[in-house]
């Protein structure tokens, strides 16, 4: 019986310590990376830079303010959801970029006779 109640406990602890190893050396999933912040000021007709240039599968946040008027941007590719923002504020807009390219993003609110050329590309790259 003694036998028996030794092997058992012997079982345990092997069952412990290997339970323990695998759960030490199990990957630990990565943070995040930190989002990229861009500054994007808007004004009548025209986003400064006009272009920016992110990387692929790397989070972005762009910071748009309005130093005139009432702007925004959206985009169904690089995926960025709808902001706008109105003439002295600033709004925040996070995405991840998940195709290489060159992208032209409009601004998303009628903002007058120049609304048609607002444009900022952004450059996707590796």
């Amino acid at each position: 019986m003694h036998v028996v109640r030794t092997l058992a406990a012997g079982i345990v602890a092997a069952a412990l310590v290997s339970f323990a190893g695998n759960s030490a050396s199990a990957a630990t999933p990565k943070p995040s990376p930190a989002a990229h912040v861009v500054r994007v000021t808007a004004s009548n007709w025209k986003f400064s830079p006009a272009e920016i240039t992110v990387h692929v599968n790397r989070p972005v946040t762009i910071k748009l303010t309005s130093i005139a008027g009432e702007h925004g941007i959206m985009a169904i590719q690089p995926q960025i959801e709808d902001v706008v923002v109105k003439q002295g504020a600033t709004e925040k807009v996070t995405f991840t970029p998940t195709d290489l390219g060159t992208f032209a993003v409009h601004c998303s609110v009628d903002c007058g006779e120049g609304h048609g050329t607002m444009v900022l590309l952004i450059h996707v790259v590796r």
